[in-house]
């Protein structure tokens, strides 16, 4: 767990970072089935741990009526380990804001 500071803009941008890790967040967001619903698509890049070096997908989800939000970001890292072999990993961020 390591805090980091997300910022979806007016404009559709996403931008963001995760000091600790060294993560650089950026993409864009874009709407979704409502007014509370976006897909991003975001690109991680920078990370100490290479494994989070990717390009995500994910909703931030805001649930007004209980005064919350939920953000997770799913993407696929393929890894070239042997002559002709890949292998692949699910890598996944998520996050809940601070009050």
């Amino acid at each position: 767990m390591a805090p980091m500071v997300i910022e979806l803009r007016p404009d559709g941008e996403v931008i963001g970072q995760a000091s600790a890790s060294g993560c650089r967040f950026s993409g864009l967001a874009t709407p979704n089935i409502g007014p509370y619903v976006a897909t991003l698509d975001v690109s991680v890049k920078g990370c100490t741990d290479e494994r989070f070096n990717t390009r995500y997908n994910g909703n931030p989800v805001v649930i007004d009526s209980a005064k919350e939000a939920k953000l997770r970001l799913v993407g696929l890292v393929m890894r070239l380990t042997a002559p002709l072999a890949i292998k692949r990993q699910k890598a996944s961020i998520d996050a809940v804001p601070m009050r």
